[in-house]
């Protein structure tokens, strides 16, 4: 026996030591992997680390300060400390911003820290959060539920790759990488961006102060998954919870919604707090405790915070309160005041560096002029020249609206245009007092900031864009689906128009499922994510116009230089070795003819503040000579070109600056589409 046990113990180990001997010998000499897969990938989890801070401390803070609310589920419960959570992270990170203290080890320091001190909190959060369960009780359920894990998978891969938004690069990353650079938060450049309201951008800052900006774009996903959360609590308690399901489904059957999640924008963001907002309000008509008022307003604050374009939220949530005839007029203000102290910091913010606390609309302020009030307000080139417009812009937003075009600048999808209007077919047969109450606060609050909407669009094209109404999305998402769950009252003996439209709306789902899945086939985000492509050739091969991203390497392999963009508003990607000045409002040249009116004098100016380069983008010059709004006319061309051929000389690019003008008057630039990018030389002065 002794025997048999020493004998299979030398068997055993003989084969343990060959597999192990076979197994690495082979793989020494058959990498499966190489050391930029390892590196990518470890900087891909750093990237998912640091969101994962950044979430816990949104949750452990968030749970900290609204301990004392009594929610009507865990979900409901989640997606508030959230919230709150975040803007507790934003303002710590301006108030450090603005002390000077925008140190790494600090922020680690602070987070790690801050981790450890709500460890129960998060130790208790996650418990609940485990416990959670969905179970789809239909088959229509499974395929909503596909679609959403789907989409926000595909979304999540591609958060996961830099940024290729263009106002990421315009502003909302300039921001953080601006004051990394000056090691604190002061008076911005010539940029009017950077004074919009800067909440989200605080948060991108934590991130890029702890590790860089690779982080940036999932924050902003998740707010996309929150709103989802926040559809699916409100649907628990104040309808149903497979109309949340629907609604999260047809919410992210936006196909520019769910595209601009996975930058590192502000949109989707707002649409979160917007949202939250309505929901706080909605839950104080039916509650005494003004704390939830208090909750409201916090909420619009932070929106406020977020986008200028948020001033109307206050006035929705109050017409809410007015027709809901439940909240006294005194009450109002725990909703009123919190709005205001939370927005205030971002106001007086720019009250204190630029003169204007609304910088820069209304009241001007510093680097402003009435050229340039001119520039931003357009006012007159809105739908009111075509007053059926006005009344067709939901078809028009929908059909005709595409990404990265003139018109709303979006593409929506069929989804609200099938679903919301079936909404009058089906009213008249809603029996339920509270149901009808809910949906009427939900008609007021989405008719309040549809029409403040249309009205700006019908004053000025800078309106005209869906993506501007992306905060009211989710509310008209849950009217649609409330419309489509109540069809089954309008059904027929001899046909069922609730289960037609169940597979129409899974049809709508399916194509938008694949215009996801070739997006992401296009874009390609593997190679990079596996270590086969540098970010710089990630960034090379799909910056567009092609071009862009060379111009800028060729501008790195100078020494120390400042450089004027004409028709190029986006920096965030600059070599650090340059000092850049975007042509943000695309309006840069157009206020040098303003300002200096001819060639010599406009080169001595840039001489005088120090510019070296001027990097020209002949394809957006003549995308805005294209436009009769932009005043650009023959005579600003031909002292553009006095400028490049006489005042300075060409170092980037192999064509030279012309210029043809056809019989109609229209002008076009040699080059625009075969060379957008070249770089000319400031000369010593002639």
């Amino acid at each position: 026996m002794k025997r048999s046990t020493l004998g299979t113990v030398v068997s055993v180990s003989v084969i343990v030591i060959w597999l192990f001997v076979v197994t690495f010998a082979y793989y020494i000499a058959h990498k499966p992997f190489s050391d930029k897969n390892v590196l990518a990938i470890l900087n891909v989890l750093s990237d998912v680390f640091v969101a994962g801070v950044l979430f816990a401390l949104a949750i452990g803070l968030g749970r900290r300060v609204l301990s004392s609310f009594d929610f009507a589920s865990t979900l409901e419960k989640f997606v508030f400390q959230f919230g709150i959570g975040f803007g507790i992270l934003s303002l710590t990170t301006f108030a450090l911003g603005l002390a000077g203290l925008l140190y790494q080890f600090l922020f680690w320091i602070l987070g790690v820290g801050g981790i450890f001190l709500l460890r129960n909190d998060l130790r208790a959060e996650w418990k609940q959060w485990r416990g959670m369960r969905w179970v789809a009780t239909s088959r229509f359920e499974r395929v909503l539920l596909g679609f959403i894990g789907v989409s926000l998978g595909l979304a999540f891969l591609v958060t996961l790759t830099p940024s290729l938004g263009w106002d990421a690069q315009m502003y909302h990353l300039l921001v953080g990488k601006i004051a990394l650079t000056q090691g604190r938060i002061t008076v911005p450049p010539d940029i009017p961006t950077l004074s919009y309201p800067s909440f989200v951008e605080m948060i991108y800052l934590a991130a890029m102060t702890l590790k860089g900006d690779g982080a940036t774009p999932m924050l902003h996903l998740s707010f996309a998954l929150l709103t989802v959360g926040a559809l699916l609590a409100f649907s628990r308690r104040f309808l149903e919870t497979q109309i949340g399901l629907l609604a999260s489904a047809i919410l992210l059957a936006v196909p520019s919604y769910l595209l601009v999640a996975t930058w590192a924008y502000a949109d989707v963001a707002l649409t979160f707090y917007v949202f939250m907002a309505f929901y706080a309000t909605a839950i104080a008509q039916e509650n005494p405790q003004d704390r939830w008022l208090v909750l409201a307003g916090v909420c619009a604050g932070i929106a406020l915070g977020i986008k200028y374009t948020a001033l109307d939220l206050p006035i929705a949530l109050m017409a809410m309160l007015w027709f809901g005839k439940r909240v006294p007029f005194k009450r109002w203000l725990w909703l009123l005041v919190p709005c205001g102290v939370i927005a205030a910091p971002w106001y007086l913010r720019n009250w204190v560096f630029m003169g204007n606390p609304l910088y820069p609309f209304f009241f001007g302020g510093r680097y402003w002029d009435d050229f340039r009030s001119s520039v931003m307000s357009l006012f007159g080139s809105g739908l009111l020249s075509q007053p059926w417009r006005i009344v067709l812009a939901p078809w028009e937003a929908t059909v005709l609206g595409q990404e990265g075009k003139m018109m709303y600048e979006a593409t929506i999808g069929p989804g609200l245009l099938v679903t919301v209007p079936i909404l009058i077919f089906v009213w008249r047969n809603e029996h339920t007092a509270t149901t009808r109450t809910i949906l009427r606060q939900m008609l007021v609050f989405s008719a309040t900031l549809y029409l403040f909407w249309l009205a700006g669009a019908s004053v000025s094209r800078s309106f005209i864009q869906s993506r501007y109404l992306y905060p009211v999305f989710p509310v008209l998402a849950l009217l649609g689906a409330v419309a489509c769950a109540r069809l089954a009252t309008l059904d027929l003996a001899q046909f069922s128009v609730a289960h037609f439209s169940r597979l129409w709306f899974g049809l709508i789902l399916a194509l938008t499922l694949f215009a996801q899945v070739m997006e992401f086939i296009q874009l390609n985000p593997l190679p990079y994510l596996a270590g086969f492509e540098s970010r710089e050739r990630f960034l090379a091969t799909r910056l567009s116009p092609q071009g862009y991203w060379q111009a800028l390497d060729f501008l790195a392999q100078q020494s120390s230089t400042q450089v004027i963009f004409l028709w190029e508003p986006r920096a965030y990607y600059a070599p650090a070795t340059a000092v850049v000045l975007p042509d943000e409002l695309l309006d840069r040249f157009a206020h040098l003819r303003f300002k200096y009116r001819d060639a010599t004098t406009i080169s001595d100016a840039l001489r005088a503040e120090g510019y070296q380069y001027i990097l020209l983008n002949r394809w957006g010059l003549e995308f805005q000579l294209a436009d009769p709004l932009s005043g650009l006319a023959q005579s600003d061309v031909a002292v553009l070109k006095d400028i490049l051929t006489r005042q300075a000389r060409q170092v980037y690019g192999a064509i030279p600056f012309e210029y043809a003008v056809d019989g109609t008057g229209k002008i076009s630039i040699a080059g625009s589409d075969d060379e957008p990018y070249t770089v000319y030389e400031l000369g010593p002065r002639k």
